[in-house]
C-alpha cells in the first residue's frame, strides 16, 4: 500500500553522497528525507502522514518535499504489515524540519534502504510533471 502526497518546486535527482551533502552552502537546495516506522499501526501513521500534508500545504511555496505513506509487509518475519511515513525533497527551513522531526517522533527512525527510497525519488520526479498537487492512495489486492 503506498499513500502518497507531492508538492514540488522542481524535479530531484537521485540524493547525493552524504559527505556531498555536507558540503552544499547553507542556502542550496540539498537532498532531504526522513522516515519513521510506526509500531501503533496504520492509525498512527496515519495521523503524521496527514499532520505532515497539512504542514507542507501551510508552507507553500517555501517547501519542495513529498510525503508518503506505506505498509511494508512480510508475514514470514511479521504478521502485521509495518506502517512507515517518509517524507522527501529539498532540504526544509530549521523550523520546519524541527517540526517534521516532532511529528514523525511517535514512530521509530529508521533509514530508508536504497531499494525503498529510489522508487519513492522516482515516483517523486515521475509526479512533478502532473503538477505541483498530486495525491493518490493505493491499495493492495487482498489475498484470497
Amino acid at each position: 500500500m503506498l499513500h502518497f502526497w507531492y508538492m514540488p518546486r522542481e524535479v530531484p535527482g537521485p540524493p547525493p553522497p552524504p559527505n556531498e551533502r555536507e558540503k552544499r552552502s547553507e542556502g542550496e537546495p540539498a537532498f532531504y528525507h526522513r522516515a519513521a516506522h510506526f509500531l501503533e499501526g496504520e492509525k498512527a501513521a496515519g495521523k503524521a502522514y496527514f499532520q505532515l500534508q497539512e504542514l507542507i500545504f501551510e508552507e507553500l511555496p517555501s517547501t519542495s518535499l513529498s510525503v508518503y505513506r506505506f505498509a511494508v509487509v512480510n508475514e514470514e518475519l511479521h504478521p502485521e504489515p509495518w506502517w512507515i511515513v517518509a517524507i522527501l525533497g529539498d532540504r526544509p527551513a530549521q523550523r520546519i524540519d524541527d517540526q517534521i522531526e516532532a511529528i514523525l517522533a511517535p514512530g521509530e527512525t529508521v533509514d530508508l534502504p536504497p531499494q525503498v527510497l529510489i522508487p519513492l525519488i522516482l515516483r517523486r520526479a515521475q509526479q512533478g510533471q502532473e503538477g505541483q498537487w498530486v495525491k493518490r492512495h493505493y491499495r493492495p489486492k487482498k489475498k484470497p
